[in-house]
């Protein structure tokens, strides 16, 4: 039987690259890490336990040549990695709420041009309640 704190997550990726260069990303849910590639149809899907949190490791970027900017200083390519959807126990997360959550360092945005970690927090008792949020 499924506890109420159970959940189904799936977790949509949208990778860019330069010159069929991309960045890498681990995705460490408690114990379980999942590699995804660009080749993977960018989906994932996890089973997790409310409240949790999910980290996304993310590497590969050198910033002196994956970056490219024009003689103006406009950035018109860079190698990134987005977090473009969410599904929660088969219900979408707004697109709005993607605008605003998760927070990286100071910053909240689901684009990732950089090396580092992000940390998903999933902090409800259960999946109703983090998804009445993403309503707010």
């Amino acid at each position: 039987m499924k506890k109420i704190n159970q959940s189904s997550v799936e977790l949509f990726f949208d990778f860019v690259g330069i010159d069929n260069s991309y960045m890498n990303l681990s995705i460490i849910n408690g114990e379980e890490v999942i590699e995804v590639s660009p080749q993977d149809k960018q989906k994932v899907i996890l089973s997790i336990e409310f409240p949790t949190e999910i980290i996304l490791d993310i590497s590969g970027k050198n910033m002196n040549v994956d970056t490219v900017v024009n003689e103006a200083g406009k950035i018109i390519l860079d190698k990134h990695i987005s977090l473009t959807k969410i599904i929660v126990d088969r219900v979408v997360v707004p697109d709005y709420f993607l605008q605003k959550w998760p927070q990286v360092n100071d910053i909240t945005t689901p684009y990732f041009g950089f090396n580092g970690s992000v940390k998903l927090r999933f902090n409800e008792p259960n999946s109703f309640y983090w998804l009445l949020k993403t309503k707010q």
